[in-house]
């Protein structure tokens, strides 16, 4: 319980964070690996590649379908992925991706849902919310799930 509060205190300092930096609405045009998306804004198609994690190529597969599933409500509602910039060059973002769920009120990560899976690791670039995701990999460690212990 200690640990999941924990998790949670530091998703919500996450949230406070990505409210900083510059913060779009996308919509999903195609999954393109298991860490990046091709997204549309405004008649633009721009590739974004997910902020502090980096796929296993083991992982691609089941990767790619996890954010398939966690993509689909924002494409049978016709709702945006919100998309929080971290750098930009050209037509590739890297950023933080919050997908909507069936509660209104909440969106889901989908950098921390694939730390969570065990799908990804943390990669060493700089991300604002590199600790909260440091701590969802070692979590899945712990929980041997993924790359962590092939469940």
């Amino acid at each position: 319980m200690l640990r999941c509060t924990f998790l949670l205190s530091l998703l919500f300092v996450a949230a406070c964070n990505a409210e900083r930096l510059p913060t779009q609405r996308m919509f999903v045009q195609s999954i393109n690996s298991g860490s990046a998306i091709d997204m549309m804004s405004q008649g633009q198609v721009y590739r974004v590649k997910l902020c502090g994690v980096d796929v296993a190529a083991k992982q691609d597969d089941r990767a790619r379908k996890l954010l398939k599933k966690l993509t689909e409500l924002a494409d049978e509602e016709d709702k945006a992925l919100v998309v929080v910039t971290v750098r930009s060059q050209g037509s590739t973002i890297t950023a933080e991706v919050f997908a909507p769920t069936t509660n209104r009120d909440e969106e889901k990560s989908l950098n921390s849902e694939l730390l969570a899976a065990g799908l990804a690791r943390t990669s060493k670039e700089n991300c604002p919310n590199q600790e909260a995701y440091q701590a969802i990999e070692q979590d899945a460690k712990e929980r041997r799930v993924g790359l962590w212990g092939g469940r």
